[in-house]
């Protein structure tokens, strides 16, 4: 590991004089690419085979599958299969790692569950927290750790916006502890950012956010990332510092910084194509998503219907694009908005036809929804540079759910969203076909 990084791991496994831990909650946040996840791999790994705690559980936690498995893949490459037992972990549906001391690793996310209630952890491993829009995660796993001796969650991330709501709460009490207008109580934080009023184009700003400059982090990459990004971008990935929101649901530079050209050649039987349809069936819009083969996913418009002036979609002349592009991509599976304009007629399709079908409605619809605001966010999810998707993010407009989640509300939206829609059903069914709908707390 780089200097900072042991640094941070002393300071979050401080112990006071009678070999106690000094805090039961850290929290690590630095620019992008910095080396964040080192970190993680390597605390995990030391808990499960050497730690001279009484640590039996350790429990790695994100937003979703995906972002849960690039950690427990590491960890699974640091310490080898050789040096592991395997099994089956039916709470969150992963393997879970466990050490020949019996420690035992597992990983949790909204849409696998959380895997923890009724069961005590040791060590919890927050990933990206800036992607929690509640703190409804954060709220079941602290009962599980309140049993055990010296416990400790470890979060890490860049800084967020006005919807990082649980980074919020925690950035915001590091702040009153270093002010002195509150007690540590147990919590830390080591914080990298830019001072507020550096140029923030100049060294003095980047440096203090970013400990690996100049190691691991490039110095020409990131003045080339200096060109290509929006201030506001810059500022929150590069420099560390809070953003306030552009628009009703995303972060501000989280659409157009994913946009990319890229090759969507993809193997039979993995891409992901998805359907919706404008109200009175102005309009349809076929979406496909596809997997790039480096834990990336990709996003474009198929096939864009629209009627000769003053008519509408004629549902054959959708079923005939459904048809042309199942020949031409070979899909997973097609997907829909259950309850949508669409919905009857595109299930009716797909069933007739024997394809493999993916609906959406009710808890379903909201996951849906998270998985493509968390992919996009965290950078795993890119798109065609496309007119007609980016009228359809200007004109969407997001709405709660009873339930405490959220979904785009085509009521309230400015404008048609029927491409967006149809990029969210098919990046999620691609992501993560077998999601379940996520439950109230989790």
């Amino acid at each position: 590991m780089m200097g900072w990084q042991d640094d941070a791991l002393e300071h979050a496994l401080a112990c006071d004089r009678r070999g106690r831990l000094v805090h039961s909650h850290y929290l690590l946040s630095t620019g992008r690419q910095n080396g964040k996840t080192t970190i993680v791999r390597a605390l995990v790994g030391w808990a499960l085979t050497a730690a001279p705690l009484d640590w039996q559980r350790v429990l790695g936690l994100a937003y979703d599958r995906a972002q849960a498995r690039v950690l427990y893949d590491a960890v699974h490459a640091d310490l080898g299969a050789p040096a592991m037992l395997w099994a089956i972990s039916r709470a969150t549906r992963y393997r879970g790692i466990l050490s020949r001391l019996g420690r035992r690793y597992d990983t949790a996310s909204k849409d696998a569950g959380l895997g923890a209630r009724g069961l005590s952890n040791d060590l919890a491993l927050f990933d990206e927290v800036m992607t929690q829009r509640t703190t409804a995660v954060w709220e079941a796993l602290l009962p599980t750790l309140s049993a055990r001796r010296d416990a400790l969650v470890v979060g890490l991330s860049t800084a967020g916006d006005a919807r990082s709501v649980l980074l919020r709460e925690w950035w915001e009490r590091g702040v009153r502890i270093v002010e002195r207008r509150e007690a540590a109580g147990g919590f830390g934080m080591s914080w990298w950012a830019a001072p507020d009023d550096a140029p923030p184009a100049s060294l003095e700003a980047i440096l203090p956010a970013n400990p690996a400059y100049g190691v691991t982090l490039r110095p020409a990459a990131v003045q080339a990332e200096r060109l290509s990004m929006s201030p506001s971008a810059w500022k929150r990935e590069r420099l560390n510092l809070w953003v306030e929101l552009a628009d009703d649901w995303l972060p501000p530079d989280a659409w157009p910084g994913a946009a990319m050209r890229r090759t969507m050649g993809s193997a039979p039987g993995t891409a992901v194509l998805a359907v919706d349809v404008a109200p009175a069936w102005k309009r349809a819009t076929i979406a496909v998503v596809a997997p790039m083969g480096d834990g990336t996913w990709h996003a474009a418009v198929a096939r864009d219907l629209r009627p000769m002036e003053g008519g509408i979609v004629a549902p054959v002349d959708l079923e005939r694009a459904m048809v042309e592009l199942t020949a031409e991509w070979d899909p997973a599976l097609w997907a829909w908005d259950q309850h949508a304009a669409a919905g009857v007629q595109v299930e009716r399709i797909v069933t007739e036809r024997d394809w493999q079908g993916r609906p959406y409605a009710g808890r379903l619809v909201v996951g849906a929804h998270e998985t493509f605001y968390s992919e996009l966010v965290a950078g795993r999810l890119t798109h065609e540079p496309d007119g007609l998707l980016d009228a359809a993010i200007r004109n969407a407009r997001s709405t709660p759910t009873a339930d405490g989640g959220w979904r785009l509300s085509r009521r309230d939206s400015v404008g048609p969203i029927d491409p967006i829609l149809a990029v969210i059903y098919a990046a999620a069914a691609a992501i993560a076909p077998d999601m379940e709908a996520p439950p109230q707390v989790f």
